[in-house]
């Protein structure tokens, strides 16, 4: 290991969510590990309007090891590649700004790259969010298996972690950036290369319940078609199989689309979305030629049953 290099960076990009970001660098600084030279929190302000740069600052004054910078204007997705570009560690762990992490997280962390260090393959962090996946790590050695495996998961933040090694061999480091998945978008092409790469599913953190979601970008263009597209690529090359993206794509619509769509008919007013477009409808007709989209409509139906049933008792009990 290089010396005076820590080994873990914490990296979180973040905007106007001071809020949650003061209770997760709380939940971070609070572990003993977290006050050494193996470990350093990188935030990236994306040009916050709120009170973020004092929330950091306070800390600032406590530790040595927190480096905080803001962009001069707000670059949406390109603060991903921008607060993993500013970290110094041996390994980049991405991170939200609204997770609270477990205690042992940071000690977890850094045995597990310490464990890896040599080889450096795909680390990732599912936190235990696909309940049918059972065991607490998983090993993979090729694009189908990792992609099985990771399913929707691999689009998320949180679950995202890079060596320094990779990241500096990065061509483009903001490409990606425009379809709002640069970070599944990297770790596909990492694990095309390198073929070995680890699952972790320890539960590691939770996430905060953010009072009004931003989902403006919209989300039937970025979860459908822009998310698909990565996929497709390795089909049309054969380096991933049309097995494992038919699995991927109906994992999509019962693991992703399901949940948000019942989300959607009971607390639409948690959402910000300037488009009109009916997301269900627009998600429907993209199934409603699969063999298993009638039973998805019975699925969809008796989630939305079972949320009235349980307000309904809710409301009672008042």
């Amino acid at each position: 290991m290089e010396k005076n290099k820590p080994i873990l960076s914490i990296c979180i990009p973040t905007y106007n969510r001071a809020e949650y970001l003061d209770k997760s660098i709380a939940s971070i600084v609070s572990q003993n590990e977290f006050n050494s030279e193996d470990v350093e929190l990188v935030i990236s302000d994306n040009a916050s309007t709120d009170n973020t740069e004092e929330v950091v600052r306070k800390y600032q004054k406590q530790y040595k090891n927190i480096f905080y910078s803001k962009n001069e204007e707000n670059n949406v997705d390109k603060n991903f590649p921008t607060v993993i570009g500013k970290a110094h560690g041996i390994f980049r762990k991405l991170c939200n700004d609204t997770l609270i992490f477990l205690d042992g997280f940071v000690n977890y962390m850094l045995s597990i790259i310490k464990d890896n260090i040599d080889k450096k393959p795909v680390l990732f962090f599912m936190n235990y969010a696909n309940k049918r996946r059972r065991r607490q790590r998983y090993t993979v050695d090729n694009l189908d298996s990792f992609v099985k495996i990771t399913s929707v998961w691999i689009g998320w933040i949180a679950s995202f972690g890079i060596w320094e090694d990779d990241y500096v061999k990065i061509e483009d480091k903001y490409a990606g950036c425009e379809i709002h998945f640069w970070q599944a978008k990297v770790l596909l092409e990492i694990v095309e290369k390198k073929g070995e790469g680890i699952i972790d599913n320890v539960h590691l953190f939770s996430v905060q319940d953010i009072k009004k979601k931003d989902l403006s970008y919209g989300f039937y263009q970025v979860f459908y078609k822009n998310y698909l597209s990565l996929y497709q690529q390795y089909l049309a090359k054969r380096e991933l199989s049309k097995k494992v993206y038919k699995y991927f794509r109906e994992k999509l619509l019962f693991d992703l689309f399901l949940p948000w769509i019942v989300n959607f008919h009971f607390d639409y007013i948690k959402y910000e979305i300037t488009a009109k477009d009916d997301i269900a409808k627009l998600i429907l007709c993209e199934y409603q030629h699969d063999t298993y989209y009638f039973y998805f409509c019975l699925k969809l139906k008796l989630n939305i049953l079972k949320r009235y049933i349980k307000k309904f008792l809710k409301e009672k009990m008042l």
